[in-house]
């Protein structure tokens, strides 16, 4: 974490999420498409790095973006929460599958094949948050959330 501080502090010293945002609003991405991308890139994130990891880092290059494009933060919160809890059981460096496997005294091929319905289940509630804001925003809203 030490380690990502330090990262994330290069990173906006340098201005990179501007920078990003920039490009991105070059490619003149609607806000359906830029949800697609970052969940593309957190679930390949998600198989290789720590959730912590993605959120001190990737995160905030991110987030001026979603701004710019008028994506609710709370709703870009969930989807991005969504992303990393299916990294922690994704192949190979999903850091639930370790656990589970040491628990159970499974091997972890074993572990592995019995989660893929579980991981394209949990794809396919991604996609409905990603590209249904209202299963996100609508109990916020009942509280009192404008946003």
């Amino acid at each position: 974490i030490a380690g990502a501080l330090a990262f994330n502090y290069v990173i906006t010293s340098e201005n990179v999420p501007n920078t990003v945002r920039g490009i991105l609003a070059g490619w003149e991405m609607s806000p359906s498409g830029f949800l697609l991308v970052v969940n593309l890139i957190l679930l390949v994130l998600g198989c290789l790095l720590e959730g912590s990891t993605i959120l001190l880092i990737v995160v905030p290059v991110l987030v001026p973006t979603a701004q710019a494009l008028g994506i609710d933060m709370v709703h870009f919160g969930v989807v991005v929460v969504v992303n990393i809890m299916i990294g922690l059981i994704t192949p190979p460096y999903g850091l639930l599958l370790f656990i589970v496997a040491k628990l159970s005294d499974t091997p972890l091929s074993a572990v592995v094949r019995d989660t893929l319905p579980f991981i394209a289940a949990m794809v396919a509630a991604l996609m409905l948050i990603t590209y249904v804001p209202e299963l996100v925003l609508w109990l916020p809203r009942q509280m009192g959330y404008q946003g």
